[in-house]
């Protein structure tokens, strides 16, 4: 019952983000200009990564951003010897991409674009997240983002698209959203609609 309901949400968030981009590309408002302007935030992206985001807009509708995060843990473990020590562990994810904004107004833009994510472990991370696996692995996305201004400085953005996920054989370093429940390791995913508004919701703030 709750993947049958979170399925429903998902259609229906990707229905209200169909909605939008019809509406932005018939509006006939006057565009932002974010040409030259820089922007820090919090980002989730469809591949997987998450944590503080950078973008740079060179143009007025080509962008480049940059996001990445970590979670570092201790835990009580046992050495070879079967003494008692700690351990540590660690997950790193990061991603870098561009994006080319194809419609725009004056409180909304609509981009496409293209994105590696990456994610790194370190440690015996079985221990504290059982459904991860160990070692390296590399995602690729297609971003279809609309990003809101609330403000002149502040925006906010949501994304669909599709992601190619890579899953080692060991098992997933990155959780994409949607994959839970096809999944296998030493395989590739194309995930289709990938993204929920929760799953890759996107914070800026810009000066």
């Amino acid at each position: 019952m709750e993947w049958v309901l979170r399925a429903l949400l998902n259609r229906l968030g990707v229905s209200l983000f169909f909605v939008v981009i019809w509406g932005l590309v018939l509006s006939p408002a006057s565009a932002k200009d974010l040409k030259g302007r820089a922007g820090v935030g919090l980002e989730q992206t469809l591949g997987g990564a998450s944590g503080v985001t950078l973008r740079y807009w060179p143009a007025q509708a080509f962008g480049i951003s940059l996001t990445a995060g970590a979670k570092i843990a201790s835990y009580d473990g046992v050495d070879e010897a079967g003494a008692a020590e700690v351990k540590y562990a660690s997950i790193v994810t990061g991603a870098v991409g561009v994006m080319y904004n194809i419609a725009r107004s004056l409180h909304a833009n609509l981009g496409v674009g293209a994105r590696v994510t990456l994610g790194f472990q370190t440690g015996e991370t079985n221990d504290i997240v059982p459904e991860a696996g160990d070692g390296t692995q590399f995602n690729f996305e297609i971003p279809i983002q609309l990003e809101f201004f609330m403000s002149d400085s502040f925006s906010v953005s949501v994304a669909t698209g599709v992601v190619f996920a890579l899953i080692p054989e060991d098992g997933p370093t990155l959780e994409v959203d949607g994959h839970d429940k096809v999944q296998r390791n030493d395989a590739v995913i194309i995930d289709l609609g990938a993204g929920s508004i929760a799953g890759s919701l996107g914070v800026v703030y810009y000066f």
